[in-house]
């Protein structure tokens, strides 16, 4: 079962888009990605949405985070404020995962190319057995995307 009160949803509010200004008082997309999730994030949610400052992914911004204790943690890319409901829906579908995996077809549209690292939990991995039956599980549900 998905342990859904660990969910967390990190946005980083310092990322600023290829050629966007440096100037004084401009708002980075980052943060205003961040602004409109929260703004259409239910209270009530099941996802808490963290702001971060930087994920070091600054050649792929916006950037976003997932991750939750026994599943893997995915950095996500290129992303813009106008994405903020398909982040927060990909968010829920993490959320419900059992291992953290929402396989492309599953993730809203402008999302199906945003993902651009994972990082495996330890959890995943007491033993080199539940590794190689892991990673073949995976390499399946990826040929069948």
């Amino acid at each position: 079962m998905a342990d859904r009160d660990l969910t967390i949803l990190y946005i980083c509010t310092t990322c600023k888009v290829t050629g966007e200004s440096n100037s004084e008082g401009h708002v980075p997309s980052g943060q205003r990605l961040f602004e409109r999730v929260r703004d259409i994030h239910a209270p009530d949610s099941d996802v808490p949405v963290q702001p971060m400052v930087c994920l070091a992914n600054c050649d792929q911004a916006c950037s976003a985070a997932v991750s939750a204790p026994g599943k893997w943690s995915f950095i996500l890319g290129f992303l813009t404020p106008d994405r903020a409901a398909d982040l927060l829906e990909y968010g829920r579908a993490y959320a419900n995962s059992e291992k953290g995996i929402v396989l492309r077809k599953e993730r809203p549209e402008s999302l199906r190319h945003s993902i651009v690292a994972r990082i495996p939990s330890p959890e995943l991995f007491k033993n080199e057995a539940a590794q190689v039956e892991l990673v073949a599980g995976q390499q399946k549900e990826e040929a069948a995307e």
